[in-house]
């Protein structure tokens, strides 16, 4: 037996509550600022240290913490 979907999805009810472009605006902001930390850990990675990429690993970002 296939499992199929029932109801309508969820961007469907954030709508009709009148929160998608809220919720939508939050999760922007969220992945853009999920981005720029991913960013500075990669850049710290490779910082060059006497001719040798430094050994340690990024810290991983947690992309809905607040």
């Amino acid at each position: 037996m296939k499992a199929e979907n029932i109801g309508s999805n969820f961007d469907d009810f954030l709508q009709e509550e009148g929160l998608l472009d809220e919720a939508n605006a939050v999760a922007i902001k969220r992945v853009i600022a999920w981005q720029d930390r991913s960013g500075d850990e990669s850049a710290e990675a490779y910082e060059v240290s006497d001719g040798k990429k430094n050994a340690h690993q990024p810290r991983r970002a947690e992309p809905f913490a607040r």
